[in-house]
């Protein structure tokens, strides 16, 4: 732990007192803002203006794929086929990926995501593809512009929907909620932070303190970072994926 502190440029002592400043600003935060809550009538005006944007659906399905090559590699078609025979006999799709995927997916089942029909995320001949197949189904090997594929579809979904406020969407950490608690969880949190922030104008023209934003040194960084370059190494920023079969 003491190297890894030391290596963001603090010692021990200078690391718990942070500790300690963010434990009693927190503790502060949740005294005055203890009172601040969200009507029913604000849940529902969020809701109607965002769930075009964040609460709908468009048809589309969670998608898995088995990449066996590129379109110049002469062994992908005939190793495709292969490997559909054996999901024809009744091989699970997930260990017929680790035995032929040549890409990241091939280590968690062939999983690429959920998506909508329409994604720029993915190759559209290969959405197309993607698109024909019914819940469950498994396709012949296809030929994209990237290669040579196997997909497999489900959660399908054929028409775009709308969730309602009591309706239970997944979030990123696997959990779920319902429409009414992402919402009314992201008010309070506007509110809150609102709070804090007139507080602090409060305090600021009571006490009459000055900021100088010039010499903040997060400031700085955001400036350095607006011209590309990486805080502290002075060199370009790089695009650190690697190259995958991924459609």
């Amino acid at each position: 732990v003491e190297q890894a502190v030391g290596e963001i440029g603090y010692t021990m002592d200078e690391y718990r007192m942070e500790i300690l400043k963010g434990i009693r600003h927190q503790a502060l935060a949740d005294e005055v803002t203890k009172d601040e809550s969200v009507t029913e009538e604000e849940i529902r005006a969020s809701y109607e203006e965002t769930k075009d944007e964040q609460f709908s659906q468009k048809p589309g399905a969670t998608i898995y794929h088995i990449f066996f090559g590129t379109p110049d590699d002469t062994t992908a078609e005939s190793t495709a086929k292969e490997a559909k025979a054996k999901l024809d006999a009744g091989a699970k799709f997930g260990d017929i990926a680790l035995e032929y995927g040549k890409d990241g997916t091939a280590s968690t089942g062939g999983l690429l995501g959920s998506y909508p029909y329409d994604t720029k995320e993915l190759g559209a001949d290969f959405m197309a593809e993607a698109a024909k197949l019914t819940e469950g189904q498994i396709s012949e090997p296809v030929l994209t512009s990237f290669g040579w594929h196997i997909i497999f579809v489900e959660n399908v979904q054929t028409e775009a929907k709308t969730f309602a406020l009591e309706d239970s969407i997944p979030m990123s950490d696997q959990s779920t909620r319902t429409v009414r608690e992402v919402i009314e969880n992201a008010l309070l949190i506007n509110k809150k932070n609102e709070r804090m922030m007139a507080l602090q104008k409060e305090s600021q023209t009571e006490f009459n303190v000055s900021v100088y934003e010039d010499l903040i040194p997060m400031n700085v960084i955001e400036e350095e970072e607006a011209d590309g370059t990486t805080p502290g190494t002075g060199t370009q920023g790089s695009d650190t994926s690697s190259g995958t079969g991924q459609p």
